[in-house]
């Protein structure tokens, strides 16, 4: 078909199957992977990194305070898990890590359609506050309202974490792009990774005794975030084919 095409890469890597498509254009989270996406075989005049495309309510933000009291919460330091929409993971073995610091602050734990953790941590006893929540739609909210994010690392969940420049401790990734993702995130300075060595309530305790590490993490996720990609996308499709 003559038709326009463009193809919207939503992780941060170029994975293989991009090497079988020719496109007009493509849509990279980044410029950090030009590079890669050239050795893929794809023409540099053809990738355009704006970003990936998210909701633009995730560009728009209100302090902390303001965010805690929207959502009923103390104003206590705020550690946010989130594995997802469909609560990937073991989550009850990552909260008993996040609860283990001997710090001050309140849990809050998005389940997503993932009934069956929720009930089990319904079920559990926590040294801090916890708001166990199921499926929402005011994730944007709670990233405003909190320190750090313990989260999985998918290309949506991490693009919308940058957005709200809010540190990510990355879990249990998936084989295959997420360590990608893994990889190019840790290595641009915009998170942490949790491993058997190196626990996710070291990571917690870390950016919440460490105010310089977390100012280091955040002036990183300034150079990679792209809250408007959407827009940016929109813009350019327009200008190109919207005669």
């Amino acid at each position: 078909l003559d038709v326009p095409s463009m193809g919207v890469v939503t992780d941060y890597t170029i994975h293989p199957h991009w090497e079988e498509t020719n496109l007009d254009y493509y849509i990279t989270a980044d410029k950090g992977l030009t590079r890669q996406a050239a050795l893929r075989g794809i023409t540099p005049e053809k990738i355009k990194p704006f970003g990936i495309p998210i909701h633009l309510k995730f560009a728009e933000k209100v302090s902390k305070q303001q965010a805690k009291e929207q959502l009923g919460f103390s104003q206590n330091d705020l550690i946010l898990v989130m594995m997802g929409s469909m609560g990937y993971g073991n989550m009850t073995s990552i909260l008993e890590e996040v609860d283990s610091v001997d710090k001050p602050y309140d849990i809050a734990v998005v389940c997503g359609n993932n009934e069956e953790a929720k009930e089990a941590i319904d079920q559990m006893q926590f040294r801090h506050p916890i708001h166990n929540l199921g499926f929402v739609k005011n994730v944007d909210l709670l990233m405003d309202a909190a320190e750090c994010i313990v989260t999985k690392p998918g290309g949506l969940s991490v693009s919308e974490s940058l957005a709200k420049g809010l540190p990510m401790i990355l879990v249990d990734p998936i084989p295959g792009q997420e360590d990608r993702n893994v990889e190019f995130l840790v290595n641009n300075g915009v998170a942490m990774i949790s491993s058997k060595t190196y626990p996710v309530s070291e990571a917690v305790n870390q950016l919440l005794e460490d105010t310089c590490r977390r100012e280091e993490i955040k002036n990183a996720i300034e150079r990679i975030a792209k809250p408007y990609a959407a827009k940016t996308v929109g813009d350019f499709i327009v200008a190109q084919w919207g005669k």
